[in-house]
């Protein structure tokens, strides 16, 4: 794939609303081949099915088309405000009645005339059966496995772990060995995705990396090798790798705690960020007698705006003795920052969420 199409796929992704992959479509269904569209469905249990298609005559944006998915017209032009600054997204967006077994039909219209249209079926939920949620596993070979889901072409299986560690493959089958050399020990993400279509891709297709942006290039090129619209659902649990025997070298630079005191969020508040709605989680203070280090980890979200900020206070002069802060603007990928920040006893942690989770923490460990 040129250039020019990674960098369009890739500016593609970074717009696209709660979706983790958009394919390049052409050729289906079009009365003129000058038109491109864009899109991807995707399923998810709490948010429902989500719709987002980018229109295109060449190198121009279409702003005046009609795009509906089964009949339910989409809204063109999503907003994202940041810094008091205003940009506007050229897709079409927006939400549409669907649950895995349902068929969606997309329809591009301009000036009466059908431009583009295409079909395809939400695949069924998908759910792993191993590892699971909450696992310590040794930092070997993994058998990843998961239950079948219906009106499925195939599986996308991910991990992504510390280091920007990242691998990926793709199977028709409902169980994959993740190679224990791709592994990093530390918080470990793991993903597996059903789709409505094979996306063009043979049965073993791997993708590594230890970079998140170019696992995120990587991602795109075998995204685009089709020419069919798809619609996808996908599930995911954290665990942990830990080393695989005493004698490997340690990859972690923080030393095995004596004792360690669990941190309770003690009160919450709410704060306006340049526009958006943050969450203040303001923890108990420690309550240990001793020195020692405050560890955790933020996960941001993807394909959304997630901001994200830690202070600590010290309990005895009321003085910040800690700040940071993040925000990550429709990025393609999850990141995670990790935190160990010395504290002592009094001392009160606060942290702002938005579309952030908070994982393997706070943890006062002396």
């Amino acid at each position: 794939m040129g250039k020019s199409n990674k960098h369009f796929v890739s500016m593609l992704l970074l717009t696209s609303l709660f979706m983790a992959m958009l394919l390049y479509l052409t050729g289906c269904s079009t009365s003129d081949p000058s038109y491109v569209a864009v899109g991807a469905a995707s399923y998810d249990e709490t948010e429902g099915t989500t719709v987002a298609v980018a229109v295109y005559r060449g190198n121009a944006t279409v702003p005046d088309a009609t795009v509906s998915v089964n009949d339910r017209v989409l809204s063109y032009g999503f907003p994202v405000t940041y810094q008091n600054t205003t940009n506007t997204i050229p897709i079409y967006y927006g939400s549409v009645a669907g649950v895995p077994g349902d068929t969606l039909n997309l329809r591009v219209t301009r000036g009466g005339a059908l431009i583009y249209s295409a079909s395809s079926v939400i695949p069924g939920t998908v759910s792993f059966a191993n590892p699971t949620a909450g696992q310590v596993l040794p930092k070997r070979d993994v058998a990843a496995q998961w239950n079948p889901a219906a009106n499925t072409a195939g599986y996308w299986v991910d991990y992504e772990g510390a280091n920007d560690a990242y691998y990926g493959a793709f199977t028709t089958g409902t169980s994959w060995t993740i190679p224990g050399g791709s592994l990093q020990t530390g918080d470990a993400l793991f993903s597996v995705t059903a789709l409505s279509d094979s996306l063009g891709l043979s049965d073993g297709t791997t993708q590594t990396s230890q970079n998140d942006t170019t696992a995120a290039a990587d991602d795109t090129e075998w995204m685009s090798e089709t020419s069919k619209w798809i619609s996808f659902t996908g599930n995911e649990i954290t665990a942990q790798v830990a080393q695989a025997q005493a004698g490997e070298a340690a990859e972690t630079s923080s030393p095995v705690p004596e004792a360690a005191e669990g941190l309770q969020v003690a009160a919450v508040s709410y704060i306006t960020k340049d526009g958006y709605k943050v969450k203040l989680n303001q923890y108990a203070p420690i309550q240990s007698p001793a020195t020692g280090n405050i560890t955790f980890h933020l996960r941001f979200d993807k394909y959304t705006v997630a901001i994200g900020s830690v202070t600590l206070v010290d309990g005895q002069t009321g003085q910040t003795k800690y700040e940071w802060s993040k925000a990550r603007i429709y990025k393609s990928e999850r990141k995670k920052y990790g935190f160990t920040i010395p504290a002592r006893q009094g001392d009160v942690l606060v942290i702002g969420e938005r579309k952030v989770d908070t994982i393997w923490g706070p943890t006062f460990n002396y």
